[in-house]
C-alpha cells in the first residue's frame, strides 16, 4: 500500500504539538487553571480540538462523515477540557508517586537556569535552588 503523505498518527503528533504548545500563549496556560469555565480555557480547548481535527484530516482520514467529526471533535475538547481545567494530571501524577519539581531537569532541557517565567512548577516552586542557578 503506497501513501503520499505521513501516516495519521504523525499528523496527530504534530496537531498535538502545535494545538497543546505553539498555538498555546501565556494567558491561555494560565487562564485554564482558574477554573472549568474560563474564556482562556474555551479558546484553547477549541484552538487544540481545531489542530486535532485538521491532524485527521491531513492524515487521510476523509472518507467518514460528519458526525464522525463532531464525535471526534466532541471527546478531543471535552477530554482536554477535563484534563486541564481541573487537576486531575496533578492527581494522577501524586498517585504515582511522580514528581515535575525538579527544575534542575527542566532547565537543562531548556538549555537555561530558572529565570522569572520558568522559577515555579505545578506543586512547587524553584526559587530557592542555588539562587536560581542551574548547578554543572
Amino acid at each position: 500500500m503506497h501513501q503520499d503523505t505521513a501516516p495519521p498518527y504523525c499528523w496527530l503528533l504534530l496537531a498535538h504539538l502545535l494545538g497543546d504548545w505553539v498555538l498555546q500563549n501565556d494567558w491561555m496556560a494560565n487562564g485554564k487553571k482558574r477554573g472549568l469555565f474560563t474564556l482562556a480555557g474555551l479558546v484553547h480547548y477549541s484552538i487544540y480540538t481545531t489542530a486535532i481535527l485538521l491532524g485527521l484530516w491531513l492524515g487521510g482520514v476523509r472518507a467518514r462523515g460528519p458526525a464522525f467529526y463532531l464525535a471526534i471533535g466532541g471527546a478531543t475538547f471535552v477530554s482536554h477540557w477535563l484534563l486541564d481545567g481541573t487537576d486531575a494530571v496533578e492527581r494522577w501524577m501524586r498517585f504515582f508517586r511522580q514528581s515535575h519539581t525538579d527544575c534542575r531537569g527542566i532547565s537543562r532541557a531548556f538549555g537555561e537556569s530558572p529565570g522569572p517565567k520558568r522559577d515555579t512548577f505545578p506543586g512547587g516552586n524553584c526559587s530557592d535552588l542555588d539562587g536560581g542557578a542551574v548547578p554543572e
